[in-house]
């Protein structure tokens, strides 16, 4: 059975800068492509702790739940991240 999860990914570094275009497309290409068969990207504003950042918003349907859980620690390390949220919505099918 195929989940949706959608993974948030803030793109203000909290120590300082923020993740550009370029650090995303390449997070995009070394993480996201090589783990995923599909997936949709979009840009969305997300707020933490009361301050609004641009986020990029993964959904990815699967039943991997481990490997959404290993690219979420991934982009948790590489841009020193606080936290990533990710959301389980039900069962997606295909047709």
């Amino acid at each position: 059975m195929l989940n949706t999860f959608q993974l948030f990914l803030g793109r203000d570094i909290p120590t300082g800068g923020t993740v550009t275009d370029e650090m995303m497309n390449e997070f995009i290409a070394t993480t996201l492509d090589t783990t995923f068969d599909g997936y949709t990207l979009q840009a969305v504003d997300g707020v933490w702790k009361g301050i609004h950042e641009d986020t990029t918003l993964v959904s990815v349907c699967t039943d991997r739940k481990d490997l959404v859980l290993k690219v979420a620690q991934v982009y948790k390390n590489k841009f020193h991240q606080d936290s990533v949220a990710i959301q389980q919505l039900p069962a997606m099918d295909f047709v």
